[in-house]
């Protein structure tokens, strides 16, 4: 090696020299700088978890539970504790009795057939806060180490305005969505 050096014209050795060095940079100057920026975030709350003092709150979805396909009860709860999560951004009775799933909306497609990943969209329309929500979920009922579904994988999302049947009203919702 140190002979492959040598012999290297002083251009090459510039080179290999700053190339080495802009490593080392980088290395020392992004790796603490991450590190320490993570150090002092506060901790984000899961986007699964309702912004709620109630430990586990969920909107019961009318139906639901007899229409879902290929979705455990847990997942069914999973997914109605997300609807809790947002409606509480949207309005101060997250919890109202007359959610049910939009006729015609709801649609399940098979998105890994070899992983046994399940695609499941519909909407959520409650008459009582005159708000409506997409929830769109993936889930498999084998391991993550299997399917790779490791992250948050259900989200309830603002509608698009020509979906909205009650009209527009300020919609957040939690996180990010698929």
């Amino acid at each position: 090696m140190i002979k492959a050096i040598t012999t290297m014209s002083t251009q090459k050795k510039y080179i290999l020299v700053s190339v080495i060095a802009l490593v080392v940079l980088l290395a020392v100057t992004i790796i603490p700088a991450a590190l320490n920026n993570n150090a002092n975030e506060e901790p984000n709350p899961s986007p699964q978890s309702p912004p709620s003092s109630t430990p586990n709150a969920t909107v019961a979805i009318q139906g639901f539970a007899e229409q879902a396909e290929n979705i455990s009860d847990d997942r069914i709860k999973s997914i109605e504790e997300n609807l809790f999560g947002t409606i509480a951004l949207n309005s101060a009775n997250p919890n109202p009795a007359d959610a049910v799933i939009r006729e015609g909306s709801y649609q399940q497609t098979v998105a890994d057939a070899a992983k046994q990943i399940f695609h499941t969209t519909f909407i959520v329309d409650i008459t009582s806060l005159k708000q409506s929500y997409r929830i769109s979920d993936l889930f498999s009922p084998l391991p993550p180490e299997v399917t790779g579904l490791y992250d948050q994988t259900t989200f309830v999302r603002c509608l698009d305005t020509h979906e909205l049947i009650y009209g527009e009203f300020d919609c957040q919702t939690l996180g990010m969505g698929i």
